[in-house]
């Protein structure tokens, strides 16, 4: 155990998922995103993920606890996985299709990564 002055000094914060919630950590992720991908990750974020969460937990048996925030963290490693391999293999197409073809991209990158972060944790009985 330590004393709030050791944790200072070493740089350790802890932040209550209860208190804080998930949302400012994808506001921070999606910071240095152009701002297509910015708007339409807060929408699929606030439609699909903030408004289904809790009827998926109801719904679906999980095969261990998973906070609210794991299930964020995890999420936005896929999408930024599916954008690096995008980048590398695409580029050229990308920066040629149009703001909604663009959208569209993003919201199927969303969509597979949830399916998996969700599938990931249903458990199989």
């Amino acid at each position: 155990h330590a004393s709030p002055a050791t944790v200072s000094r070493g740089g350790v914060l802890f932040i209550n998922e209860v208190d804080v919630g998930w949302k400012p950590f994808v506001e921070s992720w999606r910071e240095s995103m152009d701002p297509v991908a910015q708007s339409t990750f807060y929408q699929l974020f606030s439609n699909y993920f903030e408004g289904n969460i809790e009827h998926l937990r109801k719904t679906f048996p999980l095969s261990c606890p998973v906070v609210d925030m794991g299930f964020v963290q995890s999420l936005t490693c896929f999408i930024d996985a599916l954008l690096r391999n995008l980048a590398k293999e695409q580029s050229e197409t990308v920066k040629v299709t149009s703001p909604e073809e663009t959208k569209q991209m993003y919201e199927a990158f969303f969509t597979f990564a949830m399916m998996w972060v969700i599938g990931g944790a249903v458990a199989d009985d």
